[in-house]
C-alpha cells in the first residue's frame, strides 16, 4: 500500500476502494498517509474492505453503510442535472474463497441491492471466483460458487464493466481475473473507461483497476488557506495602521459593535495584503526519497521485461529488484518516522504530544461519522440531521433557574475593578498560543501578536467599553463547534461518544483571559473560597487534594 499512496497519480481519483490490504501484525492500525486529500471509511473493527473518498467531493453529498467487515456501501448523491437519477450506490466487496449461503458476502450484497431497487448501482471488489464471463473461455476452471454471483447479476440487471480475460491477479507464473466491476445499465451508459492499470501496479498480487464514469457529484468549494509562515510583517503593520479605526471610546452598544467590526475588518484587510495563500505541491510526499522513485521505476521496467519474455533470468532480476524496493521503502518510511519523533521531542510539550500519539494510534481512524441514534431510537443519516442531533446532545435546553433565594439578598461591598490597562492586554496577547485554530473570522493569535503595539491601544478601548456598557460584542460570540470522537468508545452511533470543541474568537478570548486572571486574583486576595476548595484555583492541583485527604484521615 505504501508505494500506491506515494504515487501522486493516486490523488487524481475521486473514490478508491481497497480489498484485503496489508494489515499491521502488531497493532490494529490502518495505513493512511493522505489524510489531507482523502477521508477514510471502514468498518468499526477489523475489516478487509476500505473506501477512500476524495475531500473535493462535498461531504454532504454522500453517506456510507457498513454491512459487514467484507461489505460496505457508499451512497453518492448526484447533481440535480444528472440524468442517471439522484443517487448511485457503490458497493465495495471482498468475497473470501469458497464461501456460500448466508455466510457469503454475496448474500448480504443481494440484501443491500434490494434496499434500493430503482436506483443505480456499482459493485466493485475482489470476488475470488472464476467464470468464463470474466475469465474468458480459455480458462478451464469454473467455481461452483460463481453461479450465485451470476444469479445475483441477472436478478439486479448488473453488467460486467471491467475488461474480461485481462488478468487482475498474478502470483509467480499463475494469472487470473478475480477483481471485477459490475454496473447497472443506467451507469454503464455513462462509462468512459474501465481498464487494468499496469502503470499503477506496485508489485502486489492484485493489479489496480481504474474506472471512469461521467457523473456529476457535488464538489466541495475550496478556499485557499493563508500561508502564515510567509506573512510580510512590515506590510501587515503598514496596511493595518492605514485602515485602523479611531480609538475614540464608544458610548453606546451600537458604537461598540461598529468599532469592533471595523477593527476586525482592518485586520482581515491587512492579512489579505501581506499573507499569500498556501500552495501545497501535489508532488510533496514525506518519506518518499529520490532513491525510492528510482528503484520503483526500475522494478516496473523489469516487470514489463519479464511479462514479455517469461524467462527465468528475467524473473530473478525482477524479484531481486522488487525485494530491494520493499526494503528501501521500509527504511525510508522508518527514517521519516524517526525524524518526526526526534523533531517532536525537541519542542515544547513534545514529549506529551508523543505520548498522546502513542496512546491513540490504535484508535479508529475513520474520518466519517456514522448514522447517529436519536433519543426516540430513530437514526439521523443525513449531514443536517446529524448536526441537529449533536446540537441537542451538546447544548440541551437549560432548566428554568430557581431565583427564589435572590429576593431580599444583601450583597457585600463591591470589590475594586479598575479599567483594563494596556500592559494587561499586551501580556494576555503574548501568553496566547500563536497558531491554534482560529474562529470563523480566520484571525489567529500569531497575527495579533505581530501587530503588537499598533493593535493593543484599540483593543484596550474596546475591552473597557465592553465592561462599562455590560455588552459583549456579537463578533466575540461567534464560534465553530467541532465534534471529535472520544477514545475507545463501543458505540459511535451514540452522540455521547463525541465531545464538542469550540473555536471561539481570538480577540474575545484575550478579554476572557484578562477577566479570568483578575477573578483568580480577587478570589485569593479576599479569601472568597474556603482553603479546602482545590478545583479551578491557580497553583493547586489534584495532588494537593490527595494530600489534603490523607492529612484529614490521619488527623481524624
Amino acid at each position: 500500500m505504501a508505494p500506491l499512496f506515494r504515487d501522486r497519480r493516486t490523488r487524481e481519483f475521486d473514490i478508491i476502494t481497497l480489498q484485503e490490504p496489508w494489515k499491521n501484525p502488531f497493532r490494529d492500525t490502518i495505513y493512511h498517509p493522505l489524510k489531507r486529500e482523502f477521508k477514510l471509511l471502514h468498518f468499526n473493527g477489523p475489516a478487509r474492505i476500505y473506501i477512500f473518498v476524495n475531500k473535493r467531493i462535498a461531504s454532504s453529498s454522500w453517506t456510507v453503510t457498513y454491512h459487514t467487515s467484507d461489505l460496505c456501501t457508499l451512497h453518492l448523491k448526484l447533481a440535480n442535472n444528472s440524468n442517471v437519477g439522484d443517487t448511485v450506490h457503490i458497493h465495495n466487496v471482498y468475497n473470501p474463497p469458497r464461501t456460500t449461503g448466508a455466510t457469503s458476502p454475496l448474500y448480504t450484497l443481494a440484501a443491500a441491492l434490494r434496499d434500493y431497487p430503482t436506483d443505480q448501482h456499482v459493485v466493485l471488489g475482489d470476488f475470488n471466483l472464476h467464470h468464463p464471463l470474466w475469465t474468458g473461455p480459455e480458462y478451464s476452471h469454473q467455481d461452483r460458487e460463481a453461479d450465485e454471483l451470476i444469479d445475483l447479476l441477472e436478478r439486479f440487471s448488473l453488467r460486467l464493466a471491467s475488461p474480461p480475460a485481462i488478468p487482475t491477479f498474478a502470483r509467480n507464473d499463475a494469472q487470473t481475473t478475480i477483481d471485477l466491476a459490475f454496473m447497472t445499465i443506467g451507469i454503464l451508459e455513462h462509462l468512459v473507461k474501465c481498464q487494468v492499470r499496469e502503470d499503477l501496479q506496485q508489485d502486489s498480487d492484485h493489479i489496480p483497476i481504474s474506472t471512469v464514469v461521467d457523473l456529476s457529484p457535488p464538489r466541495r468549494p475550496t478556499e485557499a488557506r493563508p500561508n502564515w509562515k510567509s506573512t510580510d510583517t512590515t506590510k501587515l503593520k503598514q496596511t493595518f495602521e492605514k485602515t485602523l479605526p479611531s480609538a475614540k471610546p464608544p458610548r453606546s452598544v451600537e458604537a461598540l459593535e461598529n468599532l469592533t467590526g471595523a477593527l476586525i475588518q482592518a485586520i482581515k484587510e491587512a492579512i489579505e495584503t501581506s499573507t499569500p495563500p498556501l500552495r501545497v505541491s501535489p508532488r510533496s510526499m514525506l518519506g518518499w526519497t529520490k532513491e525510492c522513485k528510482e528503484v520503483q521505476m526500475e522494478t516496473r521496467r523489469l516487470r514489463r521485461i519479464w511479462q514479455r519474455t517469461r524467462s527465468e533470468d528475467d524473473w530473478e532480476r525482477y524479484r531481486s529488484t522488487r525485494n530491494k524496493k520493499g526494503r528501501l521503502i521500509q527504511k525510508a518510511l522508518q527514517q521519516e518516522h524517526r525524524t518526526k519523533i526526534e523533531s517532536a521531542a525537541t519542542k515544547d510539550n513534545g514529549i506529551w504530544r508523543l505520548a498522546k500519539w502513542a496512546q491513540n494510534r490504535e484508535a479508529n481512524q475513520s474520518s466519517h461519522m456514522p448514522a447517529l441514534r436519536r433519543p426516540d431510537s430513530t437514526y439521523a443519516e443525513q449531514p443536517k440531521e446529524k448536526l441537529d442531533t449533536l446540537r441537542e446532545a451538546f447544548f440541551p435546553e437549560p432548566p428554568q433557574a430557581d431565583l427564589s433565594d435572590m429576593e431580599g439578598f444583601v450583597y457585600p461591598q463591591e470589590m475594586p475593578w479598575p479599567d483594563i490597562t494596556v500592559e494587561e492586554v499586551r501580556l494576555a496577547m503574548q501568553r496566547a498560543k500563536p497558531w491554534k485554530a482560529p474562529c470563523p473570522d480566520g484571525i489567529p493569535n500569531g497575527i495579533l501578536q505581530q501587530l503588537g503595539p499598533a493593535l493593543v491601544p484599540t483593543l484596550t478601548t474596546v475591552y473597557n467599553a465592553s465592561l462599562r456598557l455590560g455588552h459583549c460584542p456579537s463578533q466575540f460570540r461567534q464560534s465553530i463547534t467541532l465534534a471529535l470522537r472520544k477514545h475507545k468508545k463501543d458505540d459511535y452511533t451514540d452522540p455521547k461518544s463525541y465531545r464538542p470543541i469550540a473555536l471561539t474568537n481570538t480577540i474575545g478570548k484575550i478579554l476572557e483571559s484578562i477577566i479570568a486572571r483578575r477573578m483568580s486574583y480577587l478570589v485569593e486576595r479576599f479569601d472568597l473560597l474556603p482553603q479546602s476548595h482545590i478545583g479551578g484555583r491557580h497553583g493547586r492541583s489534584t495532588e494537593h487534594a490527595v494530600h489534603l485527604l490523607v492529612e484529614t484521615v490521619h488527623s481524624a
